[in-house]
């Protein structure tokens, strides 16, 4: 009995190191080619797996991304291999560009005929290639550009924020209504929408910053506010300077015209005194 357990042990240490053998032999490494400049892929035991034929490339998640230069045109295109030195996606579907940042969802992102979406693994469209541009912001949403426009899509393709923006920035924090928001702007005017994709501040505002602890500074014709996330205005939109006291959590406002005072509100939008300033 004892030596069968002592058996059994030594089987598992010896699969344990196996797998750590077999994991430390699929990462590859970067070289380059002493004669040619070109780049490939070499294990750790100093083997090529992917020659150094390749003008650039990066890796992530074990895949690695390659590029070949066309020599005539100067166009590059772009391949995926896997860490045996295996295509995963090869050259011959001219894919113009291919990105692994979105591979935790299983989706990576390609570029072909100058528009852009997403395949998996087996080179099966999971978003058409049909974008402008793409670009995860968080909160489980894709925005793309297309027609001039932004929107947002989830992982699968469906729509989920229709195409009429602008311009659309990421998703904030979570603010202690549970919400993110997301900067967004139709007709040169920004508002926020929130991650279900509710306009939940119109476009009104020259400009805003991101929600930080509930609030966001805003601007019209030059002065400057503060709004919350329910779109109070908490600090009159009538100051031409307003910076906030992170020592104190106060803000302090300014009027041209009134340049001997300084204005006090706190976070909540409270006006506490106007004081002087010191010369």
């Amino acid at each position: 009995m004892k030596n069968s357990i002592f058996f059994f042990i030594c089987s598992l240490f010896s699969q344990f190191a196996h797998c750590q053998e077999m994991s430390m032999e699929d990462e590859l490494y970067v070289f380059h080619s002493p004669s040619t400049g070109k780049v490939g892929y070499m294990n750790n035991h100093d083997e090529i797996i992917i020659p150094a034929q390749y003008s650039s490339a990066s890796s992530k998640f074990n895949m690695y991304v390659v590029t070949l230069g066309k020599i005539n045109s100067g166009e590059e295109k772009y391949a995926l291999y896997d860490s045996r030195g295996n295509f995963i996606l090869g050259f011959e579907n001219n894919y113009e560009f291919i990105s692994l940042s979105d591979y935790e969802e299983s989706l990576i992102q390609v570029q072909k005929n100058g528009k852009y979406g997403y395949v998996n693994k087996e080179n099966e469209i999971k978003i058409p290639i049909i974008y402008d541009e793409v670009l995860q912001l968080g909160n489980g949403l894709i925005t793309a550009h297309k027609n001039g426009k932004y929107g947002f899509i989830d992982f699968s393709g469906n729509i989920i924020i229709e195409f009429q923006y602008e311009d659309v920035f990421i998703f904030g924090e979570i603010q202690s209504d549970n919400h993110k928001y997301c900067q967004i702007s139709i007709n040169g005017k920004y508002g926020f929408i929130n991650e279900n994709g509710q306009n939940v501040i119109p476009c009104i505002y020259d400009s805003v910053t991101q929600f930080h602890k509930d609030i966001s500074e805003v601007t019209i014709n030059e002065k400057h506010g503060v709004i919350n996330t329910s779109g109070e205005i908490l600090i009159p939109i009538l100051y031409d300077h307003l910076k906030e006291d992170y020592e104190t959590s106060q803000f302090v406002a300014t009027i041209n015209s009134k340049p001997k005072y300084e204005f006090i509100y706190d976070r909540t939008g409270i006006f506490i005194k106007r004081r002087k300033v010191s010369n």
